[in-house]
C-alpha cells in the first residue's frame, strides 16, 4: 500500500507540491492575521494603561471608539487652575 502511495506521488509530485505551498500560504495568512489582531488589542491596552489617568473626559455625543479628534469646541478665554493638568492631553484641531 505505501509502495502505490509513493508512486502516485511521484507521478503527481508538481500537483502535490502546489497543494502543500498552498495549504501553507492558507495557514501562514491565518497566524499572521491573529498576530495583527492581538497586536492592536494590546497596543490598544498598553496606550490606554500607560496614560495612567483616573477619569475621562468625553463629549455627550462620543459613541463606539474614540477616534475623532475634534469632539471639543475650542474654549475661548483665560483655562482655570483646575484644567492646567488636562491640557496635555487634549488635541486642537
Amino acid at each position: 500500500m505505501w509502495g502505490v502511495t509513493f508512486a502516485d506521488l511521484v507521478y503527481r509530485y508538481r500537483q502535490f507540491l502546489i497543494a502543500v505551498v498552498g495549504a501553507g500560504l492558507v495557514l501562514a495568512m491565518g497566524l499572521l492575521l491573529a498576530g495583527l489582531v492581538g497586536g492592536f488589542s494590546s497596543e490598544i491596552d498598553q496606550t490606554v494603561g500607560a496614560v495612567g489617568a483616573q477619569q475621562w473626559v468625553l463629549s455627550d455625543n462620543a459613541n463606539g471608539r474614540i477616534a475623532a479628534v475634534g469632539v471639543f469646541r475650542r474654549p475661548t478665554g483665560r483655562p482655570s487652575p483646575e484644567s492646567q493638568v488636562l491640557l496635555g492631553l487634549i488635541l486642537w484641531s
